[in-house]
This record gives structure tokens, sequence and C-alpha cells, in this order.
């Protein structure tokens, strides 16, 4: 098989000493187009303010245990930094109501930075929450392969929507609020120079390790479904995504179910 490099961006909420959910703001060094890299080894390793939430990027893996360990290594920088100044800890979940004074700033009402699209349609996708104060948090799957190209991107996106959109849907009950905030939608994803950004996942499946491998492997799966040759064009699931983006766009866990076995989607 072609060697596929599986990397992350992902981002956590923040709790103060007595598990209040707070803003992250003055913790975190680093912000967007200027992390703040932790390990003079390897580059990769960076940490950033996103909107509230603690962000942070690990280098790319060739295998499910370095993948494993580099999130768990980012764990733990992020949280000895929140715990040794507040008494906090990070927490790993879909989406949060925050109160309304820890939303007071300029950059706490910024969202996104670049684009994202939909891979079904094309269309950009808006960030529009429906509650002022709901934030959510991402854990974003980045694939990266030899001579990347736009439209290998979009068949490996919509993969990715099959074989980690759709089990996300059974992983994560708070997916449906965080789609509420703007985030987690059917197909989305970015382009990016080394290959493509999966950005429907959220923090939740970067809660503990067995979910951090089982992201690993399905992302891996997904890369291998799009590059064989004329698979997704003779799949009538992928070919049209209808029923993919419904189940996921909806939290429908009765579609999720049935897509799981019909196409025998490994889970944690």
């Amino acid at each position: 098989m072609e060697a596929v490099l599986i990397g992350s961006d992902v981002e956590f909420f923040v709790a103060d000493a007595k598990g209040r959910i707070v803003s992250a703001e003055g913790l975190i060094p680093g912000l967007k187009g200027d992390p703040a890299r932790f390990d003079p080894d390897e580059p990769w390793f960076a940490t950033q303010l996103d909107n509230v939430l603690a962000e942070g990027n690990i280098p790319p893996a060739d295998t499910a245990d370095k993948f494993v360990a580099n999130i768990a290594r980012l764990h733990g920088h992020l949280e000895n930094l929140v715990r040794t100044q507040i008494g906090g800890s990070l927490v790993a979940k879909a989406a949060h109501v925050f109160d309304e004074s820890q939303l007071v700033t300029t950059w706490s009402k910024t969202f996104g930075c670049d684009p994202s699209y939909n891979c079904w349609t094309g269309a950009v996708e808006e960030v529009a929450p429906k509650h002022p104060c709901l934030r959510s948090a991402g854990f974003h799957i980045h694939i990266g392969y030899k001579n990347p190209s736009v439209e290998q991107n979009i068949s490996i996106a919509k993969a990715c929507d099959l074989y980690l959109g759709v089990p996300s849907v059974l992983l994560d009950p708070e997916g449906n609020l965080r789609r509420e905030g703007g985030y987690g939608a059917a197909g989305n994803y970015r382009h990016q120079d080394h290959g493509v950004e999966y950005r429907t996942l959220s923090s939740s499946l970067a809660a503990k390790p067995e979910l951090v491998r089982w992201a690993f492997q399905n992302a891996k799966l997904a890369y291998q479904v799009a590059t064989n040759d004329g698979y997704i064009e003779r799949n009538p699931i992928l070919r049209t995504g209808s029923l993919i983006q419904t189940t996921i766009n909806h939290g429908d866990m009765a579609a999720a179910r049935s897509l799981v076995h019909q196409y025998e989607i490994p889970m944690p």
C-alpha cells in the first residue's frame, strides 16, 4: 500500500479547579498562524488558542501506536499548562454552552480562519452558531499522501464520512449539539498541501486512547477505499452521499447502525 501519514489538530475545553468550563485565553500560548512550539526536536508539536479553546497539533504518524502516543503527549502538555496555572484540567467533549462572562473579548467572538468545504456539494461551510454562547471542539484528522490532488482529497473526504463520520453518530452523543454550533456537519474538509483535513469529528473522540486508535485505523481504511480505483463511483452510497449526509447531520442512530453493519465498519 502507498505510504500514508495520519496527523491531527485537536481542540479541548478547559475546566478550572472546580470543574467549571472556562475560557482558555491567557492560559494557552500561541495563536492561529503563530503557534507555540514546545519540542525543539519536533516542530509539529505546537499549541495555540482557538476562540476560547485549547488547541494543539501533532506530528504525522505512520502507525497507530505513534498516533496515540502523539495525542497523549499533546494532551499531557496542554493539561500541565492548565494545571500549573489554575489547578484545572482539559475536557474532551463535543460542545459546551459557556457562561456569558467567559465570552467578552474580541477573540472569544472570532470564528474560523480558513474556509472549509462540503465534499458532497463543493459549497463553503458557513459557521453560524444557533446560540451565541455555544462553542464546539473538533478532532480534525489529517491524511497525508504522495502527490495530493483536489479530486483525490474529495474522494478521501467522502470515504472518511462513511468510515469515521457515520460511526461517530453512535460514539459521540453530543454530536448534534456541536452541529448546532456550526461545526461537525457531514463532509466537512479542507485541502492541505500534504493531503486532506477531515473536520467532522469532535473532541469527544480524542477522550480515550482506544478511540484515538480507532480514528487512526479508520482514517487509513478510508484512504484505502478512496484510492481503490472506481470504488466510490461504483458504490451508490458513496456516489451520491445523500444517506451518509442525513445520517450524520441528523444524528440518525438507526441509520448509522445499519450502515456500520452493511459496510462492516470497524468500531472501537
